[in-house]
């Protein structure tokens, strides 16, 4: 539940000042490893899962568009190549979900939670509700504008985010809606926002 800062990403959507802190938040410590899973606190970009129209297919999360541009342009936007070095490779299993194929097993440095990591590290609807930053929703991500409590965290809208698991239906990915319940969204949806999540090595911060 603490909050680290670490790395740096446009989230004010000003270009003038330079690139803000990035906040993560903390949901998981491996003692034995000495590493620690973090999430954005915030919902720091929109794109879609899998660039297409309304009837592309989900792609797994091992051929997604989505996984390439975190593990390449992402990376390379918030984080120095020492900070690269702090980013442990995680090996990500996606499990299959309604009948869809979670796909192949991957190793990835950046990666999105699946429909059980959200289940197993938010402890209700209200703690996986995310807000997007101003870029991100310049980026197109979609946010509640509404007055309804149930849709907005801290008094600001909340926002979709991604999963990696596949959806409801074969041309759906998973999500996690503007309430924090988990539902699932077209893949080629670019108003859905993105919460990278990685784990850091403390190891070789210390060192």
């Amino acid at each position: 539940g603490n909050i680290v800062t670490f790395g740096h990403y446009e989230q004010d959507n000003d270009a003038y000042n330079g690139k803000e802190a990035i906040e993560w938040l903390v949901l998981d410590y491996d003692a034995e490893k000495n590493e620690a899973l973090l999430i954005s606190k915030y919902a720091l970009d929109a794109r879609a899962f899998q660039p297409g129209n309304a009837s592309t297919r989900y792609p797994t999360w091992a051929k997604s568009n989505i996984r390439s541009w975190l593990n390449s342009t992402f990376m390379n936007e918030a984080f120095t190549a020492a900070e690269q070095n702090n980013i442990a490779t995680t090996a990500i299993v996606t499990n299959s979900y309604n009948l869809n194929s979670g796909g192949a097993d991957t190793k990835d440095r950046i990666f999105l939670l699946s429909r059980d990591e959200t289940e197993k590290y938010f402890a209700d609807k209200e703690a996986r509700k995310a807000t997007p930053t101003a870029y991100a929703v310049a980026r197109g991500a979609h946010q509640y504008s509404g007055t309804d409590l149930n849709y907005t965290k801290d008094g600001v809208g909340c926002c979709w985010w991604w999963l990696r698991s596949p959806g409801h239906y074969s041309r759906n990915a998973s999500g996690v809606n503007y309430g924090g319940g988990i539902g699932s969204n077209s893949v080629s949806y670019t108003c859905v926002a993105v919460r990278p999540a990685f784990k850091i090595n403390l190891n070789s911060l210390i060192n």
